[in-house]
């Protein structure tokens, strides 16, 4: 069997593996293309991966999805509107305060809007990347 750690999820509170109930949270685990929710105990049993290795693949798996956002994010219109703008603001001199803010913020507005769109699409929150 191949075992991939992707993550946690609290709002699954029953072990696949054993069955056992009311846990805080479970770690999802892709076990050959299956996705299953395995509590801690189950998830070192079964993965051969002890605690600390578990929270370190979470945290790989994790980062490598909000890098896979960032990249994406980083190629829009919105993005480039947006840096065309502060870069445009402080090309003109336009300092940090109300005038910037105002200056900048449809684009940052259209940026935002596009930032939450891609978060929900890769199911993180936006202010991560």
């Amino acid at each position: 069997m191949l075992f991939k750690i992707l993550g946690t999820d609290d709002s699954v509170n029953t072990c696949d593996c054993c069955g056992k109930s009311n846990l805080k949270s479970t770690v999802i685990v892709d076990v050959d293309g299956e996705i299953l929710h395995y509590g801690s105990t189950c998830a070192t049993r079964h993965t051969g991966l002890n605690d600390r290795e578990i929270k370190t693949a979470i945290k790989t798996h994790s980062d490598g999805i909000v890098a896979q956002a960032k990249k994406e994010f980083e190629t829009t219109v919105e993005y480039f509107d947006e840096q065309n703008a502060i870069y445009t603001a402080r090309k003109n001199n336009i300092k940090p305060g109300k005038e910037f803010g105002d200056f900048t913020r449809p684009a940052t507005i259209a940026a935002n809007a596009r930032k939450a769109q891609i978060a929900a699409k890769f199911g993180i929150e936006s202010y991560k990347f």
